[in-house]
């Protein structure tokens, strides 16, 4: 049969067709899900992430000790050493330090947080497929946990090493299903444990007891000597573990919930989608959303789950049973540094247990309202950062022109209670600019600061103040924060308007307000006499 030049000839209307359209379906809607994403940590010219400006200045100090550099003609080496451990949050120090080799400092710092964020997007997703077998919405739901409160916080090696434990643990769902452990997916199972393991010590510890919960339903099935080959890829790690905690000199301390009310908002906190930023008013209604987020969560697992639950027996959902458990029970409030060991326990553990139960097969319509859901909250997330760019901008830049270079200074974000502005209904905020004079200290290429325990660089012994010492005080407590930190010739204060006001009666005459703004003071000692 002969067909004439110029027919239209149709495309394929069968199952192949259709199969390449889903397929474009889903790359567009992973495509709208990551770039809502990295927009949040790539478009605002300042991020007030509560601990991410330390691990920024933490991966400066690295990358000069690795490459010998100096500050005011001294060796950076002479001011700070490496811990000689493996030490287990090295996650951002050491990413940041790598990429500044070839990035700027604050590019390397956004870079870092981008692959952290889409790591944890992609890593949470490949765990959900992996689970289910098929495609699911639950998979696009990265965003949702990756762009609240652990970012907030800044704890960016957490969740780094997050995505590791999760592919880790798909890993293991292969051998579960009776496919042999080979010696190649052991050795790589091991390796991704040490890599987590030197990410944060919390997440190789999910890892682990996954591992652990595997090789025990694998025993029970007689396959003793794979449980047996699965529990042996946990011994590397262990044995860098116990060579850090012989070896670490870190000031042992541990601290416990005081009231059954702060260890319950602890548990709480991890899911929070917004938090404030304080001292700065929101401009979105964390309240209102955070129970349209809540609703929506809900209203997906009425539509999403299958009549049919998983089987209780299956690792993963004892795995996350038991992180749960561990974490409720847990009074610990701080050990070494480390804040609310129990909120970066349950944070997984519900993350696992909802990516273990049984979800419907995406359709296209779920799959729309999901993706429209996510890149929606994302939006929000970006309007809240860009909101307070202006303040940030005219902080820094208050900071960089009263402060030489080479003071000592003591910042002090003061802890608040409610928020600086009238808003609807209970929220959960963090003194967001702890630790926002790292932009001072980067722009004048100074790099002394009181660093945290945890991490791999101490500073050398006997040497004066540190130039950065941060703090965190109640509002009546501002002057006793100061005084204790030895008085330093300049404070910054960030804290609510209402609370600024006190802040010189608290201090006294001994220092005079050099720059103020409506959410900081900076303040310099005044001269004897």
């Amino acid at each position: 049969m002969t067909i004439p030049v110029g027919t239209q000839i149709p495309g394929p209307a069968g199952p192949a067709g259709a199969t390449r359209r889903g397929q474009r379906i889903r790359a567009a809607a992973w495509a709208l899900v990551g770039v809502s994403t990295a927009a949040v940590v790539a478009v605002p010219a300042r991020l007030p992430f509560y601990d991410y400006a330390e691990w920024l200045l933490q991966g400066r100090i690295v990358h000069e000790i690795l490459t010998g550099g100096t500050v005011d003609g001294q060796r950076v080496t002479e001011i700070y050493s490496l811990l000689p451990v493996p030490v287990p949050n090295l996650a951002a120090p050491a990413g940041i330090a790598l990429l500044n080799l070839v990035l700027p400092i604050e590019v390397a710092g956004r870079v870092f947080l981008l692959l952290g964020c889409l790591g944890f997007v992609a890593g949470y997703a490949f765990l959900v497929r992996r689970l289910q077998g098929r495609p699911t919405v639950l998979e696009y739901t990265g965003p949702i946990w990756v762009l609240g409160y652990f970012l907030d916080r800044g704890y960016v090696s957490y969740l780094f090493g997050l995505p590791l434990a999760f592919v880790g643990i798909a890993a293991l769902q292969p051998v579960l299903a009776g496919r042999p452990l080979s010696r190649r997916r052991a050795c790589g199972i091991a390796a991704l444990g040490l890599l987590t393991f030197l990410a944060h010590l919390i997440p190789w510890g999910v890892l682990v007891l996954a591992v652990l919960m595997h090789a025990v339903v694998l025993a029970r099935r007689a396959r003793r000597r794979e449980a047996a080959a699965l529990v042996a890829t946990c011994l590397p790690a262990v044995v860098l573990l116990a060579w850090y905690a012989a070896a670490a000199p870190v000031d042992h301390h541990l601290s416990f919930y005081t009231s059954l009310r702060d260890k319950a908002l602890a548990l709480a906190e991890p899911f929070q989608a917004f938090l404030r930023l304080d001292p700065f008013p929101s401009v979105v209604p964390t309240t209102v959303i955070e129970v349209v987020v809540v609703l929506g969560l809900v209203g997906l697992a009425v539509d999403g789950l299958r009549a049919r639950r998983r089987d209780l027996a299956h690792p993963v959902v004892l795995t996350a049973a038991l992180l749960a458990v561990v974490a409720v029970l847990d009074p610990v409030g701080n050990v070494n540094s480390l804040t609310k060991p129990d909120q970066r326990l349950v944070f997984p553990a519900v993350l696992m247990l909802l990516a273990a139960l049984r979800w419907k097969r995406a359709t296209a319509g779920r799959r729309g309202v999901v993706v429209a859901a996510v890149v929606l909250l994302a939006g929000l997330h970006l309007v809240q950062l860009l909101a307070v760019q202006s303040d940030l901008r005219d902080l820094t830049s208050a900071a960089r022109r009263v402060v030489p270079p080479t003071a000592r200074v003591a910042t002090d974000a003061v802890s608040v209670d409610g928020g600086c502005g009238s808003t609807v209904g209970p929220t959960i905020g963090l003194p967001a600019l702890k630790w926002v004079d790292v932009d001072r200290l980067l722009a004048s290429g100074q790099l002394r600061a009181d660093l945290q325990e945890t991490s791999g660089i101490a500073l050398r012994p006997g040497l004066p103040p540190a130039g950065l010492t941060p703090l965190n005080s109640a509002p009546d407590r501002i002057g006793a924060a100061i005084a204790a930190a030895g008085s330093p010739p300049y404070v910054e204060v960030f804290a609510c308007p209402t609370d600024l006001r006190g802040v010189p009666d608290q201090l006294g005459d001994g220092y005079g307000v050099a720059a103020a703004g409506s959410n900081y003071l900076i303040l310099e000692r005044q001269a004897a006499g």
